[in-house]
């Protein structure tokens, strides 16, 4: 038995909440669960050395943190592994709090272009505007053009730009696609796992009408096999989950047409034959490039075929 340390790195603060799963790489299922220490390290003890699927989870996230294939390595010593997690998927900054103008130099500066204006309004019908006097008169207008312009360049930005806004938004958009993002790939794994199980149960229809029991049996293993690999790669991009889709289809098609005879027997079996040649043309017209396309693709399936059962 050998023991396998995790040290997480990237952003101590949230460690102590992180949940560290070590999870079977064929089937899936949980084997070990631990929460690591608040320096980011969780050790898992007494590990049969082998590959196993690193999943890490936070209570705060919709998704998962990190999930990366390891290796626990022979020997009896201890395996180290070092992962590093992205502290902008927990990043939620206030808008920036930008401090108010000082407006004081500007409303000084107005004040003494109103006194020096009001001193040259006592002149008297009939009496001379001297040089002096229309120089003061321009030079306040003047006074007061500057401090209108810097009035407008502190208060209203040019264009009326607010950038501490522009940053709070564009953090909110990136925060928005990152959710889009793992929510489409979740409901992308749902779908396929309930198309993978449509294949299952009308291959397993036709496959009940075989009457030889030992060829029975022996379509029924083979069937379960192709699915059950299937069902280990629901996680894989749109592209290559759509071709490896296609592959069973055809190779549980291959397989039932050897085994089974070439004309149904009775209405039954010529209904279950017709749900599986339908499902299985769905599942060689997949596709599917982006999760966009997969989750449009999977909704034109489910209303043609109907829907699937979740539970046997």
């Amino acid at each position: 038995m050998n023991d396998l340390q995790i040290n997480i790195h990237g952003f101590p603060v949230v460690n102590s909440d992180i949940t560290a799963e070590l999870r079977d790489v064929v089937s899936g299922l949980a084997i070990k669960k631990a929460t690591p220490f608040r320096d980011g390290t969780v050790s898992f003890p007494q590990m049969d050395a082998g590959m196993y699927q690193l999943v890490l989870t936070h209570p705060n996230l919709a998704g998962v943190l990190v999930q990366q294939p390891i290796r626990v390595l022979p020997g009896g010593g201890r395996t180290q592994v070092s992962v590093l997690i992205d502290p902008s998927k927990f990043k939620n900054t206030p808008i920036e709090d930008v401090p108010d103008a000082n407006l004081t130099p500007i409303i000084d500066a107005a004040r003494g272009v109103e006194d020096n204006a009001r001193n040259l309004s006592n002149k008297q019908g009939g009496e001379a505007i001297l040089a002096s006097d229309w120089n003061a008169l321009a030079t306040r207008i003047g006074d007061l053009g500057h401090t209108v312009v810097e009035l407008t360049r502190v208060v209203a930005p040019q264009g009326h730009n607010h950038p501490e806004y522009e940053r709070k938004l564009d953090e909110l958009a990136s925060n928005f696609d990152s959710l889009v993002t793992t929510l489409s790939a979740s409901m992308v794994e749902i779908q396929r796992q309930l198309q993978i199980r449509r294949l299952l149960d009308h291959a397993e229809a036709v496959v009940d009408s075989i009457t030889d029991d030992a060829k029975r049996q022996a379509a029924r293993k083979k069937v379960e096999e192709i699915v059950d690999g299937l069902f280990a790669k629901t996680t894989e991009s749109p592209k290559s989950f759509s071709a490896l889709m296609r592959t069973a289809a055809a190779d549980i098609e291959e397989l039932l047409q050897r085994n089974v005879a070439p004309a149904p027997a009775n209405p039954v079996d010529k209904a279950n034959r017709d749900k599986f040649a339908a499902t299985v043309e769905a599942a060689k017209a997949s596709r599917a490039t982006n999760f966009r396309e997969e989750m449009q693709m999977n909704h034109k399936t489910n209303v043609q075929l109907g829907s699937v059962r979740i539970m046997r």
